[in-house]
């Protein structure tokens, strides 16, 4: 059902949210969400993602990409945030909050303490953050999408605004369309770009905003 989908949005690949749930969060940051859908004999909304694969495998330094497409795991992720995806917590850390420990040192009754824990914890944080960055900036060397930072940020916002949140309720379509609009003007061939155009000019009210009990998905029943 999904190969037939990417004719509708225009894409060489689309991924389901639970393949890409499977994803380690260094692949997730190369992919972009494009909708918030229910296939057919299913009432269960789901994200669907796909990879921009770049039109040849050497590009110039401008085009090389930069950043987070923001990865969205699952239709939470998708509340008004900041278009870096900061708050998704599938990209935070795990940070071992274990607690300070203090000894008593026997010498002297127990007069001092040796404190544990808090220096080493924070020290372990700050290197897996450089490990997580490296990681992050070898997958996007290595294979980066071929929208650059500025299109994706424009994007993310495209969705936020059409999508409202998990339950439709904080959509601005108005504002959608505004950066919908930017996109095209960087890529006017971008599929994704041009099905949420069609879809949003086809079903918005007359004064542009969401369907009233737009739900934050519609059904994917196009051809």
């Amino acid at each position: 059902r999904l190969e037939g989908a990417t004719k509708q949005f225009g894409a060489a690949i689309l991924v389901s949210e639970e393949f890409f749930s499977l994803l380690s969060t260094h692949v997730q940051r190369l992919l972009r969400v494009v909708d918030r859908v229910t296939l057919k004999g299913s009432a269960k909304p789901m994200c669907l993602y796909t990879y921009d694969i770049p039109h040849t495998q050497s590009q110039p330094a401008a085009r090389r990409s930069s950043g987070s497409p923001f990865p969205l795991s699952k239709p939470d992720g998708l509340a008004r945030t900041a278009s870096d995806g900061s708050a998704n917590n599938n990209n935070s850390s795990t940070i071992n909050n274990s607690s300070t420990t203090a000894t008593a040192n026997n010498n002297t009754g127990g007069g001092h303490a040796r404190v544990e824990g808090g220096h080493a914890g924070r020290r372990q944080s700050h290197e897996d953050g450089h490990v997580r960055k490296g990681l992050d900036d070898f997958f996007f060397r290595e294979a980066p999408p071929a929208t650059s930072a500025t299109f994706r940020d424009s994007w993310n916002q495209a969705m936020i605004g059409y999508v409202g949140g998990a339950s439709g309720g904080d959509a601005d379509w108005e504002a959608a369309m505004q950066h919908v609009d930017m996109c095209l003007m960087i890529d006017p061939t971008d599929g994704p770009a041009l099905a949420l155009q069609r879809f949003m000019l086809g079903h918005r009210t007359s004064e542009g905003h969401a369907p009233e009990g737009w739900p934050g998905y519609r059904a994917l029943d196009e051809k």
